[in-house]
């Protein structure tokens, strides 16, 4: 399986967690619909970003905020 955050394998069952792709906080549902692979430390990263809020941060055009 690919993390659907950085599109690196997934080398084992302790790396894999579910990411709400539109977070909970944001409106997103939960349902099986907008759950995405991803590795643990990319999930915790992208915290309640959207996913184009993530993308931009990825690529440095917005800096993280806590």
């Amino acid at each position: 399986s690919i993390c659907d955050l950085c599109g690196e394998a997934l080398e084992t069952a302790k790396d894999i967690t579910f990411d709400h792709w539109e977070p909970l906080s944001k409106g997103g549902k939960d349902g099986l619909e907008n759950y995405r692979l991803a590795h643990l430390n990319c999930n915790q990263l992208k915290g309640n970003l959207t996913p184009e809020q993530f993308m931009e941060f990825q690529i440095g055009s917005i800096q993280w905020e806590d």
